[in-house]
């Protein structure tokens, strides 16, 4: 609205409709939630969904799965792209300018984002900590916004969630800081290894949780929506590859992988 572009509402999302929309309004900018992504990559190759007016899609509201993403891009030959924000550090937010296809944003930008380890100092490079946006860095008009959030502790807006900075100053959400499983002295981040079940071909989603919660047993567990063909053995093979041995899942549990439907 800002940039005087016309904006296409519906009171409720049907996929057809959508695609209908799209293609006659001629729409340029798709910025929606990673459900509503599946929900088009969903449409049969059949249906003539034209979307070559579509030159940027931005997903936010919840992780972009590995699934979705190269599901929508088979289906329309498009890279959807992520956005980073949250209602407790708005207005403050971050979108991905770059072609890597899980940054959530950069560094660098009109809310500088930076990575603090445990004593509040900036991490370096791909280590893990705390994302906070740099508030010392940020114009006068979004300073102005910020200065009373409760979230905002010195120079820095911290968000609670978990992430990482690449080499290039791409920005990466692993999780949140709250939630860990602690496998002996070792603290497991459930993202993290979600995110490599996820990339699994024939695994659909995951969810990752503690295994004997709180006890000297404590392990990591999860439930994973996948092909009949996959077999646990396949899974721990898989995330061993990828994962530290006490990152790897002691128990796994099979769900079908059902398809979201919808009109």
């Amino acid at each position: 609205m800002l940039a005087g572009c016309k904006v296409v509402v519906h009171e409720k999302f049907q996929r057809f409709k959508a695609a209908e929309t799209i293609a006659t309004k001629r729409v340029t900018v798709l910025n929606s939630v990673p459900l509503v992504f599946e929900l088009l990559a969903s449409i049969p190759n059949s249906y003539p969904a034209d979307f070559s007016s579509l030159r940027l899609c931005m997903s936010g509201g919840a992780p972009l799965s590995r699934y979705v993403r190269e599901k929508f891009y088979q289906r329309y030959a498009i890279h959807i792209r992520q956005r980073y924000g949250g209602r407790h550090f708005s207005p403050a937010c971050a979108w991905n300018y770059s072609d890597v296809a899980d940054a959530v944003g950069q560094k660098s930008g009109p809310f500088p984002l930076t990575v603090l380890n445990d004593d509040g100092r900036e991490s370096g490079t791909d280590q893990i900590g705390e994302v906070a946006f740099d508030y010392s860095k940020m114009a006068r008009i979004w300073k102005k916004a910020l200065k009373e959030n409760p979230n905002r502790r010195g120079k820095f807006l911290h968000t609670g969630d978990l992430g990482r900075i690449d080499a290039d100053g791409n920005v990466f959400i692993v999780g949140r800081k709250s939630r860990f499983v602690k496998v002996a002295s070792n603290r497991v981040e459930p993202a993290e290894v979600e995110n490599v079940l996820r990339s699994h071909p024939l695994i659909r989603d995951a969810v990752v949780y503690a295994l004997d919660a709180g006890t000297r047993n404590e392990a990591v567990a999860a439930i994973v929506a996948a092909s009949p063909k996959v077999t646990f053995s396949d899974v721990l093979n898989f995330c061993a590859a990828r994962l530290e041995p006490y990152k790897c899942p002691r128990r796994i549990e099979f769900r079908p992988a059902g398809r979201a439907r919808s009109r």
